[in-house]
């Protein structure tokens, strides 16, 4: 669930960054700092007794707590958290809060987390509120929630206005009648340019495109 690989122990999955990071060739010159740096984070993640069991050995939060110190291995100056806490009982989660935060002070790493856990928020330097799928403060939340209706009728009325008031200036005078008589012509050309094609092709044609321009003309005629 937490991309662990079912084949390798708890221990072997922290490791496999510095694996990937140092490759065949050079991972041998680390092994020795990687390893011992990987059963740190494992013991400060409570998982120190549990290192050499494999993934369908550990329940899901102790899952979790090996992806999050497979995470922290290579010491990244940034780190993205989905809900780093959200399988975690209260006390585990506590555990795994100060264990980051720590390791943020120490080494000097940047965490941008998504939560809802309102301990983790009330720990951050900053905290964002994402509201209707943008990015937003507490109090434009707040004020979305006592008064959607208003925010959101504010702007369709906008939009509304700004097309009738399009369509007015189109049809009003003196423009009225040049309009009228543009639209007219432009329907007049297109029956004549019917009717001629239906006469060289196809002369049943010839009613549906005399409809059409009629219709069209009393279309104009009643809009004008």
């Amino acid at each position: 669930f937490y991309h662990l690989f079912p084949d390798l122990t708890a221990l072997e999955n922290v490791l496999v960054p510095g694996m990937i990071r140092f490759g065949a060739a050079a991972y041998g010159a680390h092994s020795q700092e990687l390893h011992e740096r990987a059963i740190e984070l494992l013991t400060r993640v409570g998982l120190g007794d549990r290192v050499s069991h494999r993934p369908s050995q550990l329940s899901g939060g102790e899952q979790q707590r090996v992806a999050i110190a497979r995470a922290l291995l290579l010491r990244p100056k940034l780190l993205l958290c989905d809900e780093p806490t959200g399988n975690l009982d209260r006390r585990t989660g506590e555990a795994i809060l100060e264990v980051l935060f720590s390791l943020k002070e120490a080494e000097g790493q940047t965490y941008v987390v998504v939560t809802h856990d309102d301990r983790l928020a009330e720990r951050a330097d900053r905290v964002v509120h994402m509201i209707d799928g943008r990015l937003g403060s507490l109090d434009e939340a707040t004020a979305r929630e006592e008064a959607p209706a208003e925010v959101f009728t504010v702007k369709s009325e906008t939009a509304r206005a700004e097309a009738e008031g399009a369509a007015s200036w189109l049809l009003s005078s003196p423009w009225k009648i040049p309009v009228f008589f543009l639209l007219a012509f432009a329907v007049f050309a297109g029956l004549a340019a019917g009717i001629q094609l239906a006469l060289q092709r196809d002369p049943d044609w010839l009613p549906t495109a005399t409809f059409g321009a009629v219709l069209g003309f009393l279309v104009i005629a009643r809009k004008v």
